[in-house]
C-alpha cells in the first residue's frame, strides 16, 4: 500500500480507494474467516465499519514488524511499536491466507477473481495497550507444507485503522537423519554396529518418533537382514548384526525410512583386510607460482601410535599436459618419518608449456615387511601471486558517516601478504598504502564523493597476472540526513558459556543526528528464520569522535553539516545458542518528523549447539592393558552413543566422521531468510507512484522506466529479512527514470516522445541533485619401562560402542582396560536430550603406547599347505640399543620351518638401535585348518647379542608377548557324511539288532588333517539335533546344495519347539542365528535370473531342484527370520517359466550333486 500523506484528506482518500479495490474481494472474506464462519456481513457494513477507523482523529504512528519466513509448527513473532504516549488501546487482527483453486477448498472464501479462492489458514487477534508501547507477540503457525501464504493485517493500532498486506514464505519443517556405522570395513565374521539419530527444525530437536523399516542389502542387492517399526523413546537407536564366517565380499548398504523424509542409506564393505599400521600423508607446496624456480613435496609416514616409519619412498611425478610437454617421472629414495621430493620449473617445463596442475603420487614401503601405503595429491601453478579479500566492509555509505573497508592481501595458501604495497584510487583521488603485518589495508572514505573504490598490487613480474581489487558502493539517503552505522566485531561472536542461556556482546554504532538529543532505539537479532532477541532503550546522542584513524582516510572528512552531530554509542546484545551461525542485527529510531532511521548488519558466530558435550581420557597416553577413565560430561536426562575405534580403522573409512557441526548447521541454514525472499523493495512499483503523486496530471507516467540507485530505511527492514508495516516515513530513495519511446497517450493522435533521462527526490525533502551523482553500475615418547606379564591379546577394532545415560550430576565416569593393540584410539559421543536436542563432542584421542613392544605382519588368512613367513618388528623407543631375543613359540597348530643359517626352533636375536626396529622372520606351516594362534615373546637379554650398546649402563629386563590369529583355510570343498541307527530297549533285552557296523572309507583326494568324527547316543528323537544344532549349518566351504540341506532342518525344528510349547530361550536365539547365517550364505548362489545352483553364476543354468527347495524353505522361514520377498517372487517366476503346457509338469533343468536332497519316490 502506498505511504499514506500526514493531512486527513489525503488519508482519507487513500483508505477509501484501498476500501474500494481490497476489502470488497479479500476483507470481507478475513473478516468473516475471524468469526469461523462465511461471510454474514455485507461489503458495505465492513467498508463503513473500516472507514470509520480511518476517520478517527487521532495521531496514530506505529511500526510492526515480522520475519518474511515464519516456519511451519513454530510461533512466528510480530513485534508492534506505538511511539505516542496518548495513544488509545486497539486490536490487531492477524490472518494467514492461502491461495487456492477453487476446486480445492470450499471454506471461508469470497471469489478473488474467476481462477482462485482465498483460504484462512489461521487468525490471531493481538491486543495493543494504550500508550507508548513496544512488544513482540507469537503467532501460532500451522503445519504447511512449503509455500508463500498471504499475510493480512487489520485492526486499529495507535488510534487509526491499520489494513496491510505482503506475501509470507512459511517454510515446513525440515528433519535430517544421521546413520552411522561403528567403521567402514569388516571381515566375514564381524558384528556390524549402527547408530542412527534424526534431528528436527531449526533449534535441532531429536524426534523420537518411529523408524518404518531399517534393513540391509548385500551386493547382489538381496536383502540380509531387516528391522521394522524401530522404536527408540530418547531419540537415538543401535542396531547390529552379525556377518556370517562366509559373507558374500563387496559393498553392502544399510537403507532407513525416517520418521519424516526420505530414505537414507549408508554403506560399509567386506572383505579380507588387515589394518594398516601407519598412515602415510602427502603435502603439495602451500602455493606454486609461476615463477618458482623448484617445486617441493613433503611425505611423512608414522604409526598410527605417532612414531616415524622407516622405508623406501617412490615418488610419481606428473606435470598433466599432452604430447610434446608431457613430463611424467619417478623418484626412489629412502625415507624416515618426513622428507621432502623436489622438482625444478625447468624439467617440468612449467613456463614452456604453459603447465596449470602438478599431480604427484607417493608410495611408501616399511622397511622389513615389505608393506606399502599410498597418498596423492596435486596443486595448481598460480599466476596471481597476491589476492585482495574483502576483510570488512560496510554494506552502505550512510550520510555524514564514512565508509570504512578492510581489505586482506593474502598469498595464495591464505597466509598473510606482508609488505605489499598498493594503490588504492576512489573518484580522482589516489593514495599509496603498504599492507601490515596483518596483512590488512584499512582505507576510510568521506560521505557522498566515493562510489567506486580500486586497489591494485603495484609489483607485477613476467609472466604473472596483476593483483587487483574493486569495490562498488552503495548509498544510503535520508532526508534529514540522519544515519546508523553498527560496526562489526573482527573474528565471530562467541557461543555461551556451559551454564548460560546467553552470551552477551556489546557493539559500538555511529550515529548522524539532526536536532535529535537523544533517539529510543530499537533492535532486534534475526536468526534461523526468527528473531532470537529484541529490546528497545533510550540513548543520549552527543557529538563525539568517531573511532577511524585518521591515516586511513583516503581523504579529509568533512565536518558535519550545520545542526548536525556524529558520535558514537555502545549497543548492547544478547545472543542465545539458537543464534548462530549467522545474525543479522537490525536497530531503528523514529525522528520527531516520522522518519525511520534505521541500519542493519550480518554478523558471524560460532556454530552454537544448546547440548553441550564433553568427552575427556584422564590422560592422552597410557600403556595397553592399562585402566583409562574416560569422562562424558552432558546434561542430566541426555542419553549419548559413545564409540571409540581404532584410528587404524578410520584411516580406511571413506566419511570417518559423518556426524559433524558442518553438516548439522547445513540443516540450520535452510532456514535462514535470504535477502531476496519476499523482499518489499521494488523501485519501479514505488517510482511510479511516487511519480503519480507528485504529479497527478501526468499521463504518460507509465512510458518511463523507473529505477533507483540509493537504498533507504526499508531497504534495512528488507536486508535483514524483515517485513515492516508503518504509518512513518520508511520509504524516502530518490528516483530516476528513462523514457522507454513507448507512446500510452491518453488521448487519440498524440505524438510520440524520444526517449530522455530525468529524476526526481525524495519524499518530505528535495534533494539536490548536484550533490548527489550517481554510483556506477557493477560490483619421543620416553616413559619409564614396566615389566610386561601376560600376552597381549585384545585387538578390537571398535573398542567401545554403547548407549549411556547422564546422570543427574551431569557427569558420566567409566574406568575401562585399553586393549593391547599399540594404537590411538578415537573416541566421540553423539547426544540426545528431549529438550536441548542434539549434541556431539569433539574427537578426544588416548594413545595406547609402550617404548619397547614387539608386532606381527600377516596376510588375514591363508590356505592350508601354503608356507608363511611370519614377520616379527620389533620396536625399540628407548634411548639405548636393546639386545633382543626373540622366540616364535612352538604350537602343534603349526610346524617351524628353519634353514640351518637361520637359526633353531624359532629363536632370532637382534640388536635394536634406539628410536628404531628390527623385522625377524621365521616360517611355519600350519598344520590344522582352524584359526590358528601363532604366539611370539621378545625379551632384552644381554646374552643374546653380547657386544650391544658397547660400554653402555645394563639394558632394561623387560619383555612383550603376543598371541595373534590368523585363519588357514582347507583346500578344495568340505565334504559331511552321517549315520544313524534307531534303537528300542527291547532289542537289548532279546539281543535282535543290537549291534550295528558302519564302514567309514575315507575319499581318496582327502586334504590331510581335515578328517574328523564323532558318536552320539541319547535317549530322545530330538535331543541330538538340539544338543548338535551348530552341526546343522557346519558348511562355510560348502555350495549351496549343502547349505541348503542343513538349513531345513532349523526350520522344522523350530516349529518342533513351538508345537510342544518349549520356550527354551538359548536354543532358539541359536537356531535363528544359523538360520540367518544360512539364509545370507545361500545367497551366494543365487544367480541373476533369480534362480540357484551348486555354484551359482559359475554353472551353466539354475537348478530346477534347489531353486525349489530354496523357495519352499524360505516360505516356511518367513515366520521367524526377515526375507527378501521381492526376491522371492523372482524365484517363483523363474521356475514357472520351467513349467509345460499343457501337462504343468517342471522340466528338469540343471544338475544336482547331492541326490539326497531330491524326494525319493516310496516303492
Amino acid at each position: 500500500m502506498a505511504n499514506v500523506a500526514t493531512d486527513l484528506t489525503s488519508k482519507t482518500t487513500v483508505y477509501i480507494h484501498c476500501v474500494q479495490h481490497h476489502v470488497v474481494r479479500q476483507l470481507v472474506s478475513v473478516g468473516a474467516a475471524f468469526q469461523n464462519t462465511r461471510p454474514s456481513i455485507s461489503t458495505m457494513a465492513v467498508c463503513l465499519l473500516f472507514l470509520g477507523f480511518l476517520l478517527d482523529p487521532a495521531l496514530g504512528g506505529y511500526l510492526i514488524t515480522t520475519p518474511r519466513q515464519w516456519i511451519s509448527e513454530r510461533p512466528a513473532q510480530m513485534c508492534v511499536s506505538v511511539e505516542h504516549p496518548n495513544a488509545t488501546a486497539g486490536t490487531l487482527h492477524v490472518a494467514l491466507v492461502d491461495h487456492q483453486t477453487k476446486a480445492n477448498h470450499h471454506q471461508y472464501y469470497e471469489r478473488a477473481d474467476n481462477d482462485y479462492e482465498h483460504v484462512l489458514i489461521s487468525s490471531t487477534n493481538i491486543d495493543i495497550p494504550a500508550g507508548t508501547t513496544y512488544q513482540c507477540h507469537d503467532i501460532p503457525v500451522p503445519a504447511i507444507t512449503d509455500d508463500k501464504m498471504e499475510l493480512k493485517l487489520f485492526g486499529s493500532v495507535s488510534g487509526v485503522g491499520v489494513y496491510h498486506e505482503a506475501v509470507i514464505q512459511v517454510k515446513a519443517i525440515t528433519t535430517q537423519t544421521f546413520l552411522q556405522t561403528d567403521k567402514y570395513l569388516y571381515l566375514p565374521g564381524q558384528k556390524v554396529q549402527m547408530r542412527a539419530i534424526t534431528v528436527v527444525g531449526p533449534e535441532l530437536k531429536i524426534s523420537t518418533a518411529q523408524y518404518p523399516e531399517v534393513w540391509v542389502t548385500a551386493p547382489s542387492t538381496i536383502r540380509i537382514a531387516q528391522w521394522q517399526n524401530v522404536t527408540t523413546a530418547n531419540g537415538l537407536i543401535h542396531l547390529d548384526m552379525r556377518l556370517t564366517d562366509e559373507q558374500e565380499k563387496g559393498i553392502y548398504t544399510i537403507h532407513l525410512i525416517p520418521p519424516q523424509g526420505n530414505q537414507i542409506t549408508t554403506e560399509f564393505k567386506v572383505e579380507d583386510f588387515v589394518l594398516p599400521r601407519f598412515e602415510v600423508t602427502l603435502l603439495p607446496p602451500p602455493y606454486s607460482l609461476a615463477t618458482d624456480t623448484a617445486f617441493s613435496f613433503t611425505v611423512c609416514a608414522n604409526y598410527t601410535f605417532g612414531q616415524p616409519v622407516k622405508g623406501n619412498l617412490s615418488t610419481t611425478i606428473d606435470n598433466n599436459k599432452n604430447e610434446r610437454c608431457r613430463v611424467h617421472f619417478t623418484r626412489n629414495i629412502t625415507i624416515f618419518g618426513c622428507t621432502d621430493v623436489e622438482a625444478t620449473a625447468a624439467e617440468l617445463e612449467i613456463t614452456g608449456c604453459n603447465v596449470d596442475t602438478l599431480s604427484v603420487n607417493a608410495v611408501v614401503t616399511e622397511e622389513g615387511t615389505g608393506v606399502e601405503r599410498k597418498a596423492s595429491t596435486s596443486t595448481s601453478i598460480q599466476r596471481t601471486a597476491i589476492n585482495f579479500n574483502a576483510f570488512y566492509k560496510d554494506e552502505y555509505m550512510k550520510p555524514n558517516l564514512p565508509y570504512t573497508f578492510k581489505v586482506r592481501a593474502e598469498r595464495p595458501d591464505n597466509t598473510l601478504g606482508v609488505g605489499i604495497p598498493v594503490e588504492l584510487c576512489a573518484v580522482e583521488h589516489c593514495k599509496n598504502f603498504t599492507t601490515g603485518v596483518d596483512g590488512l589495508i584499512t582505507a576510510v572514505l568521506p560521505n557522498y564523493k566515493s562510489f567506486n573504490v580500486r586497489m591494485k598490487a603495484m609489483n607485477c613480474r613476467t609472466n604473472m597476472h596483476s593483483s587487483e581489487y574493486s569495490q562498488d558502493i552503495s548509498h544510503f539517503f535520508s532526508p534529514s540526513n540522519s544515519s546508523l552505522l553498527i560496526y562489526a566485531p573482527e573474528g565471530k561472536l562467541k557461543c555461551p558459556k556451559v551454564g548460560q542461556s546467553a552470551s552477551q556482546h556489546i557493539l559500538p554504532v555511529l550515529f548522524s543526528a539532526k536536532d535529535q538529543p537523544t533517539a529510543v532505539i530499537t533492535v532486534q537479532v534475526v536468526s534461523r528464520g526468527s528473531i532470537q532477541y529484541t529490546n528497545t532503550q533510550e540513548y543520549q546522542l552527543p557529538s563525539g569522535p568517531l573511532p577511524i584513524n585518521t591515516e586511513h582516510l583516503v581523504e579529509p572528512l568533512p565536518p558535519p553539516l550545520p545542526g548536525t552531530v556524529r558520535g558514537v554509542i555502545e549497543l548492547p546484545i544478547s545472543l542465545p545458542d539458537t543464534a548462530s551461525p549467522t545474525v543479522k542485527v537490525l536497530i531503528w529510531y523514529i525522528r520527531a518528523d516520522g522518519e525511520v532511521v534505521s541500519d542493519t548488519r550480518e554478523l558471524k558466530v560460532e556454530k552454537c549447539l544448546p547440548h553441550q558435550v564433553n568427552l575427556q581420557w584422564s590422560t592422552p597416553n597410557t600403556r595397553p592393558g592399562q585402566p583409562a577413565t574416560l569422562t562424558l560430561t552432558s546434561l542430566p536426562e541426555a542419553v549419548c552413543s559413545l564409540g571409540v575405534v581404532d584410528k587404524s580403522s578410520e584411516l580406511l573409512a571413506v566419511d570417518p566422521d559423518p556426524i559433524n557441526l558442518d553438516k548439522l548447521f547445513s540443516l540450520i541454514n535452510t532456514f535462514k531468510i535470504n535477502r531476496d525472499t519476499n523482499r518489499k523493495r521494488n523501485d519501479e512499483r514505488y517510482c511510479k507512484a511516487k511519480q503519480q503523486a507528485s504529479q497527478p496530471q501526468d499521463y504518460y507516467y507509465n512510458r518511463y522506466q523507473y529505477s533507483s540507485d540509493y537504498v533507504d530505511a526499508l531497504t534495512m527492514f528488507d536486508d535483514a529479512g524483515v517485513h515492516a508495516f508503518t504509518d512513518y516515513t520508511i520509504k524516502t530513495r530518490p528516483c530516476d527514470r528513462e523514457d522507454t519511446g513507448s507512446q500510452f497517450s491518453p488521448h487519440p493522435g498524440s505524438g510520440s516522445y524520444s526517449a530522455s533521462h530525468s529524476s526526481f527526490g525524495g519524499s518530505g525533502i528535495g534533494l539536490n541533485r548536484l550533490q548527489l551523482a550517481p554510483p556506477l553500475r557493477g560490483s619421543s615418547n620416553k616413559e619409564s619401562v614396566e615389566p610386561d606379564s601376560a600376552p597381549r591379546t585384545n585387538f578390537p577394532e571398535a573398542w567401545l560402542w554403547d548407549l549411556v545415560v547422564i546422570p543427574a550430576s551431569g557427569v558420566n565416569e567409566q574406568t575401562v582396560t585399553v586393549p593391547d593393540t599399540i594404537t590411538q584410539w578415537v573416541g566421540k559421543a553423539v547426544c540426545a536430550h528431549p529438550q536441548k536436542g542434539i549434541g556431539l563432542s569433539a574427537k578426544s584421542a588416548l594413545t595406547a603406547f609402550t617404548p619397547f613392544f614387539v608386532d606381527l605382519t600377516l596376510p588375514p588368512k591363508m590356505k592350508q599347505g601354503e608356507i608363511l613367513p611370519v614377520k616379527m618388528s620389533i620396536f625399540n623407543y628407548l634411548d639405548q640399543p636393546l639386545p633382543v631375543s626373540l622366540t616364535l613359540e612352538p604350537s602343534p597348530q603349526y610346524e617351524i620351518l628353519e634353514a640351518p643359517q637361520e637359526g633353531e626352533g624359532g629363536k632370532r636375536s637382534a640388536c635394536v638401535p634406539p628410536n628404531d626396529k628390527k623385522v625377524l622372520t621365521v616360517r611355519i606351516k600350519p598344520s590344522e585348518i582352524a584359526d590358528v594362534n601363532i604366539s611370539v615373546v621378545a625379551t632384552v637379554d644381554q646374552a643374546s647379542q653380547p657386544g650391544c650398546g658397547g660400554d653402555q649402563t645394563t639394558p632394561p629386563q623387560i619383555r612383550d608377548a603376543l598371541i595373534k590369529t590368523i585363519k588357514v583355510e582347507a583346500e578344495g570343498f568340505l565334504l559331511e557324511n552321517s549315520w544313524s541307527k534307531y534303537l528300542c530297549s527291547i532289542d537289548f533285552e532279546t539281543g535282535e539288532d543290537s549291534l550295528e557296523a558302519w564302514q567309514l572309507t575315507l575319499p581318496s583326494v582327502l586334504v590331510e588333517g581335515s578328517a574328523r568324527g564323532w558318536v552320539t547316543a541319547v535317549g530322545d528323537l530330538l535331543t541330538l539335533t538340539l544338543e548338535n544344532l551348530g552341526n546343522l549349518i557346519r558348511m562355510p566351504y560348502g555350495c549351496g546344495e549343502q547349505n541348503m540341506i542343513n538349513f531345513a532342518p532349523n526350520i522344522f525344528i523350530l516349529r518342533y519347539l513351538d508345537t510342544t510349547k518349549q520356550n527354551i530361550s538359548e536354543t532358539r536365539t541359536k537356531l535363528l542365528n544359523f538360520m540367518n547365517a544360512g539364509y545370507r550364505r545361500e545367497l551366494l548362489y543365487r544367480r541373476t535370473d533369480g534362480s540357484y545352483s551348486a555354484f551359482g553364476n559359475a554353472d551353466d543354468s539354475g537348478s530346477t531342484w534347489l531353486t525349489a527347495f530354496v523357495l519352499k524353505s524360505f516360505q516356511q522361514a518367513l515366520q521367524y527370520i526377515q526375507i527378501d520377498t521381492g526376491a522371492l517372487v523372482e524365484t517363483r517366476d523363474w521356475l514357472l517359466r520351467q513349467q509345460r503346457n499343457p501337462d504343468g509338469c517342471f522340466e528338469s533343468v540343471g544338475t544336482v550333486i547331492h541326490k539326497d536332497m531330491q524326494y525319493q519316490r516310496v516303492p
